[in-house]
């Protein structure tokens, strides 16, 4: 490239590095990182993320956290999305570690962090750590937005927790957000189907009533 009068950038060097990771060849993107700083150039937090990535999305979390550690070293403080990628991969105990350092770096968690953890352990199963997740946001100040309670709806009910997806349902309502009609109906059926033999462990209780009417009633107002 430098033959034909053109040197690249550091934009470039960082696209090389995150293809070689990507697919593996982690001596020759090591060698690019080298490069680079031969070449007078300084890496960037993007030159780091390049790297630190597409390890997170290969389960590499060892090696991933030894070039952050180098990266911190130097003085450069990580990216919202460089957390994220470690966020992505890891357990509840270790995410929740993760919050705290992003608050105490400046990179405070926002709005989209905590719905992608949430997203991540309903789709691991894991209804016990999207609630955690979910009153975690609360201490952090950010209020639930209507993407926040679909997706808490949505899992719960996909997860069988179809009380605690009600109150969800209901505040989330109770907060301004407009209903969804597929989940009226689902909550509909499931209400109409047991009304004369279940008994809400939360929020709900379904009072049998004469014919085919009935009433909800919260225990709470």
């Amino acid at each position: 490239m430098k033959k034909r009068g053109w040197t690249p950038g550091i934009a470039v060097y960082n696209s090389l590095v995150y293809v070689l990771t990507r697919e593996n060849c982690m001596k020759d993107a090591h060698n690019v990182f080298n490069k680079l700083i031969d070449e007078g150039l300084q890496p960037n937090v993007e030159t780091y993320n390049s790297m630190i990535v597409p390890l997170c999305e290969s389960c590499k979390l060892d090696e991933a956290r030894m070039v952050m550690e180098s990266m911190v070293l130097k003085g450069i403080v990580p990216s919202t999305s460089m957390y994220h990628a470690f966020l992505k991969q890891e357990g509840i105990e270790e995410s929740l570690k993760l919050l705290r350092k992003m608050k105490e770096d400046g990179s405070d968690p926002k709005s989209d962090t905590f719905l992608m953890l949430i997203e991540k352990f309903f789709q691991r199963n894991e209804s016990g750590n999207a609630l955690r997740v979910w009153n975690e946001m609360r201490r952090y100040d950010i209020s639930p937005a209507r993407s926040h309670y679909m997706t808490m709806v949505q899992g719960l009910v996909k997860h069988g927790c179809i009380p605690r997806a009600l109150e969800y349902y209901d505040e989330m309502k109770e907060k301004g957000f407009a209903p969804d009609t597929q989940l009226d109906k689902e909550f509909k059926t499931f209400l109409l189907a047991n009304r004369d033999h279940w008994r809400g462990a939360g929020k709900y209780n379904i009072i049998p009533q004469r014919g085919r009417h009935f009433t909800i009633r919260s225990r709470m107002q």
